[in-house]
């Protein structure tokens, strides 16, 4: 998923994450610049709610070490 591979690409990432909601076929769902871009239009409070929102499930989950 695109939350476990901090240390890669951001193209490998994309390309990794295509590919793992494609059946493994590889496929290149999206450009780095196309993501970047699209990333520039979300709205930051949304964003914001998200991410509180994954960490709780990840919490929630035993994802997160304590």
């Amino acid at each position: 998923s695109l939350l476990t591979m901090r240390a890669s690409s951001q193209q490998s990432m994309l390309d990794t994450f295509f590919a793992s909601v494609c059946d493994g076929e590889l496929v290149r769902g999206v450009s780095d610049r196309a993501f970047a871009k699209a990333r520039e239009q979300l709205h930051m409070p949304a964003l914001t709610w998200l991410n509180d929102w994954v960490i709780e499930q990840a919490d929630a989950a035993g994802f997160v070490p304590r």
